[in-house]
């Protein structure tokens, strides 16, 4: 379960001094094929610029992951696109950091998610944008794991569905966009997706499998 802590919070520079920062989205830490990399929906930040947008590697840290290539989707075009496009990668400059940190490992040799089956255990870790905020004390982030339940495949190729169950803590699910999504069973948590799309009203979200973020890696 150590790697769904690969989950924190986007930043986003606000240009206000009393609150310079707010947390937009999720994103995730995954080795690909051998190299890291930071991977979130595009849309989380689509709008920013580069200099803008922080990827912290532990809460609490002053400075973003050194990151040295941005890998897209040349295709996508807004929130309309198909789910496959709305992804993007930032390669980690892994040489240019001295502390460890938690990353999940996209197994690109079993294909975990082509052995997903209705009804399978979803997890996903992401950070709903109704308990960020802004305090006194500074930025308040708290990610929420949730469970929810494989449906099938979606519309475009690489699209999953999950089925979302309520939470106690939270209405909608704004702020899980880019949420690293795994399959748990036989004991055993596996990395098959990321998160793009979550329906509050119908339950139900969306997500890329690995093979579009590994073929998106590959070039």
């Amino acid at each position: 379960m150590k790697a769904i802590k690969s989950a924190m919070p986007v930043l986003i520079e606000t240009g206000y001094d009393e609150w310079p920062y707010a947390v937009r989205g999720t994103f995730f830490v995954a080795d690909v094929a051998g190299a890291m990399y930071v991977v979130t929906a595009r849309h989380v930040v689509e709008g920013n610029s580069a200099t803008s947008v922080f990827f912290r590697y532990r809460s609490g840290s002053r400075y973003s992951l050194p990151l040295d290539q941005t890998v897209i989707v040349k295709e996508y075009a807004g929130p309309e696109s198909p789910e496959y496009t709305d992804v993007i990668l930032y390669r980690i400059a892994v040489d240019e950091i001295s502390e460890p940190f938690v990353n999940a490992k996209l197994d690109t040799e079993r294909r975990p998610w082509s052995l997903l089956t209705k009804g399978d255990s979803i997890i996903f870790r992401g950070y709903p944008s109704e308990l960020q905020g802004a305090e006194a004390s500074g930025l308040k982030e708290q990610g929420v794991v949730m469970d929810a339940k494989y449906s099938g495949l979606g519309t475009h190729p690489g699209c999953h569905e999950i089925e979302l169950f309520p939470s106690e803590l939270f209405t909608f699910h704004d702020g899980f966009s880019g949420s690293p999504v795994f399959l748990f069973k036989d004991g055993k948590t596996q990395l098959v997706g990321l998160l793009v799309k979550a329906n509050s009203y119908q339950s139900r979200a969306l997500f890329v499998d690995g093979s579009v973020i590994h073929a998106l890696a590959s070039g």
